[in-house]
């Protein structure tokens, strides 16, 4: 058994000649019902064979006596070691979670302020964010609440809070996990504001004291309604009441509409069907630009050519 253990693991792992050893029983194994038996059929050249049957043979299964390339194991043995491979890999995936968690818990730690940049420089560096993750299957998830988000900000007057799930984050691995903490809170400056880790509580990242807050979420969910309604921190949080992990960002006061419509524009399409509530925090009406196309064309002209003169 602690053969097949280890090899479990290190398939679990990632080991791609342990990946191969399981592959290979999944393919080539048979449950004889009448003989009570389950039987693993070696193939390949001679050599492959060869590592085979001495894998099997390293798990207790015995060769056949006049078909050499058949190898025999009792089905209840058999199926003690499948019952092996589900419990190994709800503690792989345990013990993944665990530390996926805890890089992420650093990685927040690491990454503590915005980056000093210009727009110019922000656009560089979403566009190298776009073209590593645009076509990353494990990135969908992300793009399509961050476009989401910077969508739904646009000629609101309240800043709205985006509510993701910690899985979001970790789900596509450590370097990507970093990417994303690096762009929401190093390049567009994003605050995260709120933080359930496995508690009842919502606890508070922002506090008018040096004290944290703590929020009971049952306090909060009848109150969310609509993205258009002004809701508290912990609001957001309504929307997903089951996940017991997840963090919540708010926008960042300092990005204007039209800062915001050049990001999106660097960003690859994306679908959300996700609300993102409006927060008590209202944005200078400097950053905003109306709502309706013909006006938002009068008002970027307005500007346009006031910056020609200079004051």
């Amino acid at each position: 058994m602690d053969v097949w253990n280890t090899t479990c693991f290190k398939a679990f792992d990632g080991d791609q000649q342990a990946n191969d050893f399981l592959k290979f029983i999944q393919q080539h194994g048979r449950m004889n019902v009448e003989e009570n038996i389950f039987t693993a059929t070696v193939d390949g050249d001679i050599e492959e064979q060869q590592r085979q049957g001495a894998w099997l043979l390293s798990l207790g299964f015995t060769q056949h006596s006049t078909k050499q390339n058949i190898y025999i194991l009792p089905d209840q043995m058999w199926r003690s070691f499948d019952e092996a491979k589900r419990n190994n890999r709800m503690e792989w995936h345990g013990a993944l979670q665990q530390r996926l968690a805890q890089h992420l818990k650093e990685t927040l730690d690491r990454i503590q302020e915005p980056l000093i940049l210009t727009h110019g420089q922000r656009l560089v560096l979403l566009r190298e964010f776009a073209r590593n993750h645009a076509k990353d299957v494990g990135s969908i998830p992300f793009l399509r609440g961050l476009v989401g988000c910077l969508r739904s900000q646009l000629y609101k007057r309240s800043l709205v809070d985006w509510q993701v799930a910690d899985y979001v984050i970790t789900q596509n691995g450590e370097d990507a996990m970093m990417d994303y903490i690096r762009l929401v809170r190093g390049v567009l400056g994003l605050t995260l504001v709120a933080r359930k880790d496995g508690t009842q509580d919502v606890t508070n990242t922002i506090s008018n004291s040096s004290d944290m807050v703590a929020v009971n979420m049952t306090e909060t969910t009848s109150s969310f309604e609509s993205p258009q309604t002004i809701t508290p921190v912990v609001a957001a949080a309504a929307l997903v009441v089951d996940d017991d992990h997840y963090m919540i960002w708010r926008m960042n006061p300092a990005l204007s509409d039209q800062d915001l419509t050049d990001f999106l524009e660097c960003l690859p399409r994306q679908q959300c069907n996700q609300v993102f509530p409006l927060s008590p925090v209202s944005r200078s009406h400097s950053s905003l630009l109306p709502s309706s196309p013909i006006l938002r064309w009068l008002s970027l002209l307005f500007r346009r050519c006031l910056s020609i003169f200079p004051f």
